[in-house]
C-alpha cells in the first residue's frame, strides 16, 4: 500500500527545498530577533530537503502495492 503520509511529506519537503533555492538565488535576508540568517545556509538546506523529498518519493514508488 502506498502511504499518503510519504506523499504529503515528500511534497512538503519539495516545497521547502524550492523555497530555500529561491532564497539563495534572490539573496533574501531573514532577520530573527535581531540576528540575520546567512543566505549561504540556504544552499545546503535546499540540498538536504530535496534529497529527503526524493528519497521519500522513491520509497513511496517502490513500496509494495
Amino acid at each position: 500500500m502506498k502511504s499518503p503520509a510519504a506523499l504529503t511529506s515528500s511534497l512538503f519537503l519539495a516545497l521547502i527545498s524550492i523555497a530555500q533555492l529561491i532564497r539563495f538565488l534572490l539573496g533574501v535576508e531573514i532577520l530573527i530577533n535581531g540576528y540575520t540568517i546567512p543566505v549561504f545556509l540556504s544552499l545546503p538546506a535546499f540540498v538536504f530537503a530535496a534529497t529527503l523529498a526524493a528519497w521519500l518519493w522513491m520509497e513511496r514508488k517502490n513500496s509494495a502495492a
